[in-house]
């Protein structure tokens, strides 16, 4: 039996901050992967030694869980979340400006750090907001801002994408 979701607002508006926070992270962490010749070629660099930065990236998001996750739990979720999307805003620019390869290096792990913490503080602000009824349907559409995020930039910037 269908039963229409009957959210208030604000659930409405924390699953859309929280689902675009983890759309945009995704979002700026695939992209990446679309200009690596590019970034290969603007740093003087192979494609596997700037690969080395997805790497980095990934392997740091531990750390971005329990450090976001422990100071969402001490301050509340929507202040960390919004400083976390700050955090991550600003690495991924200086990514973009990097002026060296050690930087870029250095950015990216940064970034890493704060691409760990969004998931986890995204997904619990969603979940304590949402009615419970609604979690296995928000747990869902979570899911969707990955392959969202990677059709974004493949669909849209693929062919004049460059560094």
């Amino acid at each position: 039996m269908y039963t229409p979701l009957n959210w208030t607002t604000t659930q409405r508006h924390v699953a859309f901050a929280s689902f675009t926070s983890w759309m945009l992270d995704s979002f700026d962490f695939f992209i990446l992967v679309f200009v690596l010749s590019d970034l290969a070629e603007w740093f003087h660099a192979s494609v596997s030694e700037v690969s080395i930065a997805i790497m980095l990236t990934l392997a740091v998001r531990p750390i971005g869980a329990l450090l976001f996750g422990r100071m969402a739990e001490k301050y509340g979720r929507r202040p960390i979340l919004m400083l976390n999307i700050l955090f991550f805003t600003v690495f991924e620019l200086l990514s973009a400006w990097s002026p060296t390869f050690m930087a870029f290096l250095i950015f990216r792990v940064m970034y890493g750090v704060a691409m760990g913490g969004i998931w986890g503080v995204a997904s619990s602000l969603a979940m304590e907001t949402i009615p419970d009824r609604s979690r296995g349907l928000m747990s869902g559409i979570f899911r969707r801002a990955i392959p969202a995020a990677i059709c974004s930039p493949r669909s849209f910037l693929a062919s004049s994408t460059v560094w």
